[in-house]
């Protein structure tokens, strides 16, 4: 996995900017081959015909992303409801609720699941700390209009995540190739749709 901020904006006005010009912020390479333990535990999961074991896929694909990404594995809780389907804390903890695991396709419960692994290879990276200032001032600077898929941090997180779909596109066999390919062009079009959506930038 390579991965690098091309450099995180320094004020939410220099952020917007970016992003309404499509700016490169984030450049990021994954490799899952066919063989590794990350996209065999995806397959297992998708071919499986079964619900029994759902968790325990959702579990093996945490594992081995955690493992072959290097990343500290966190403290998992797997609610049977929550507010949140699917989310991460600052403090490393991951949550799951059984109600997506079991009542929502695979299609679904894998996205979100990358998008929250996402979440976790951007906090182990150092300029984290100043990702979240400027998140935290996209959020609560007056009248500047972001969706939430926009704030700097669920963005670079949806970034990341289409790189592991693009990843496990290339690395999947052929009969699962199309479904990252789909899963990445649906991100890709929310998030096209989003930045067509922004108002222009305004001082209060």
């Amino acid at each position: 996995m390579e991965f690098r901020f091309i450099q995180i904006p320094s004020t939410a006005e220099e952020y917007l900017i970016r992003v309404k010009e499509r700016s490169a912020l984030l450049d990021c390479t994954f490799a899952f081959t066919a063989e590794s333990g990350f996209a065999d535990a995806v397959v297992r999961y998708l071919d499986d015909p079964g619900k029994l074991r759902k968790l325990s896929h959702v579990r093996a694909i945490t594992e081995a992303f955690f493992a072959e990404t290097g990343i500290p594995h966190p403290k998992m809780q797997f609610p049977v409801w929550s507010r949140s389907a699917a989310f991460m804390t600052d403090k490393g903890e991951f949550s799951l609720s059984l109600n997506l695991v079991y009542g929502e396709k695979k299609e679904r419960v894998l996205k979100l699941l990358l998008h929250e692994l996402s979440h976790f290879v951007l906090l182990y990276q150092p300029d984290y700390v100043s990702l979240l200032k400027l998140d935290l001032e996209c959020r609560t600077g007056g009248k500047r209009e972001f969706t939430n898929i926009l704030t700097p941090v669920e963005l670079y997180a949806t970034m990341l995540s289409l790189g592991i779909f693009s990843a496990l596109s290339e690395g999947m066999p052929e009969s699962h190739r199309n479904l990252f390919s789909s899963l990445k062009s649906e991100e890709e079009r929310k998030l096209t749709k989003a930045i067509n959506n922004l108002s222009s930038y305004t001082e209060d």
